[in-house]
């Protein structure tokens, strides 16, 4: 029986291994196949892992009903109520994405730091900033420092703690740690609302404009950040579509860069009426680094979009 045990367990853990490295290579199919193989040798992460897949595929609806399936089968699983809260949360159920992580709080062996820091960024999202500051309070490990300090800052803003909130996220920006993927993804968000408690606090518009700008360059391309640039000034025109744009930059002779190639090609999105108008908005972001010639190099059109504000929507790596 000990045996039969052992080999029922390297099982597991083989196939569970084996999921977890077709993941991280975004092979998702194979992860639903060794998910079923998972799930028929009764290992825990079976259904965790086939939501992971469903949520990579973009099939939030699959990844929902497979976690359903995990808390009932494995309810003692922290990690199953857990990813279970956050599959409902992509899925804007506020109350029973809040239940499921209450749930995982009650399971044994529970990282609750985790559950607790997640419970405060979803009430961020549905402004429940007062509940947000009272879970992180109950949050320590020093693992989860940039989460914590990043939510901190989006809850004092939203209470209104605006020089508290400020001081925070300064620093954060200040603090850059060497290549932090926590700290990567949250950066964009502090600088964001960094931005936005400098105008409340009385800075001008071309002044958190520069700010933001600087962000980019330091931080590399945010969605929140070119969000706020475009919120500086919202413009909006019934004939305006989506366009992504190559364009082709020439640096100039005694330009830094020049010690690597001669120019570069880079990739923005911009809603705009036209390239040409698309060019000009491309020209602002690269002018700052000094470039001598800018021209489009390939251009197609996404889709109509006459309800979102023009501007830039996504920067590319610059390729040299």
């Amino acid at each position: 029986m000990i045996v039969a045990e052992d080999i029922a367990k390297k099982r597991i853990k083989k196939l569970t291994d084996k999921g977890i490295d077709f993941f991280e290579k975004g092979k998702y199919q194979e992860v639903l196949q060794i998910a079923d193989d998972l799930e028929e040798a009764k290992g825990a992460l079976a259904f965790y892992l086939a939501a992971q897949a469903y949520a990579g595929l973009n099939d939030m609806k699959s990844a929902v009903a497979q976690m359903r399936r995990g808390v009932l089968m494995a309810p003692h699983i922290w990690m199953n109520w857990f990813y279970f809260g956050v599959c409902l949360a992509d899925c804007e159920r506020y109350e029973d994405a809040l239940a499921a992580y209450q749930q995982a709080l009650l399971c044994p062996l529970v990282d609750a730091d985790l559950v607790r820091l997640n419970m405060g960024i979803l009430s961020i999202k549905y402004r429940k900033y007062e509940s947000a500051l009272t879970l992180l309070e109950e949050v320590h490990n020093p693992f989860y420092r940039w989460g914590i300090v990043g939510t901190r800052v989006l809850a004092l803003e939203g209470v209104g703690s605006l020089v508290e909130a400020a001081a925070l996220a300064e620093g954060f920006l200040r603090d850059r740690p060497e290549s932090d993927e926590e700290y990567s993804k949250r950066v964009g968000f502090i600088a964001a609302a960094l931005a936005r408690i400098r105008l409340r606090q009385g800075s001008s518009a071309e002044e958190t404009r520069s700010f933001l700008m600087q962000c980019l360059e330091e931080h590399g391309c945010s969605r929140e950040i070119l969000q706020e640039i475009r919120n500086l000034n919202p413009c909006y025109h019934k004939e305006a579509k989506y366009l992504r744009i190559v364009v082709g930059a020439t640096l100039p002779v005694g330009h830094l860069w020049r010690r690597e190639a001669g120019g570069y090609h880079v990739m923005y999105d911009v809603v705009a009426v036209s390239t040409s108008e698309a060019l000009t908005m491309i020209r602002d972001f690269e002018s700052r680094i000094g470039v001598e010639i800018l021209e489009i190099v390939d251009s197609k059109v996404v889709e109509e979009r006459p309800e979102d504000p023009l501007g830039v929507y996504w920067i590319t790596e610059r390729v040299f």
